[in-house]
């Protein structure tokens, strides 16, 4: 009873806590406003240098592009960190929080960013979004299939009439799938 108690106990508030860290900014990778244009990235691994916190500027381009405008050492971290492989010139940020500031809502999104080659300041092309959306409404039910044919029969079905005698139970079937009957006091000896 207790250890079903405290197990109960941690599954709530393991689930109490992942929901206030995603319904907070700490699963958040980065915060996005379409009414200031600006991309926060709470938390940035750069490989091989370490953890920052960056702010980038949407920008006309070819595209969708930011801007780097700061970055700075992180002062925090993250559970789902966004990550910046320098090598490839690859940022992927698995989950921007949008605000659209004509509705006020706001929408999770994984996007994945290119470095501009020799832009300076450091300029990123968005080549990927897709929404992650875990609160969106279902879709309609999809056509289902025709219905498969029967499976092979199973243990004991050849068995119309094969019964235990008065106080025995079956407690299992045999290589042909007749069934094993037994007393209970033949498992108590």
């Amino acid at each position: 009873m207790k250890k079903g108690l405290a197990l109960l106990i941690a599954v709530v508030s393991f689930v109490s806590f992942s929901i206030f860290m995603y319904d907070g900014e700490g699963w958040a990778a980065a915060t996005f406003s379409t009414s200031s244009g600006t991309l926060h990235i709470q938390v940035l691994n750069v490989t091989g240098d370490g953890a920052y916190e960056a702010r980038l500027l949407i920008s006309e381009g070819d595209g969708i592009e930011f801007v780097m405008q700061s970055i700075i050492p992180a002062s925090q971290s993250s559970l789902v960190p966004a990550v910046y492989n320098p090598w490839i010139g690859r940022m992927t940020i698995p989950v921007v929080w949008v605000t659209y500031s004509e509705t006020g809502d706001v929408e999770p999104l994984e996007v994945t960013l290119q470095a501009v080659t020799g832009s300076d300041p450091l300029r990123f092309k968005v080549i990927s979004i897709v929404d992650i959306n875990p609160r969106g409404e279902q879709g309609p039910q999809g056509p289902t299939g025709p219905q498969g044919p029967a499976g092979p029969p199973g243990p004991g079905s050849n068995l119309s009439n094969q019964v235990c005698e008065e106080g025995e139970f079956v407690y299992g079937f045999d290589e042909n799938g007749s069934i094993l009957c037994a007393f209970f006091l033949d498992f108590l000896n």
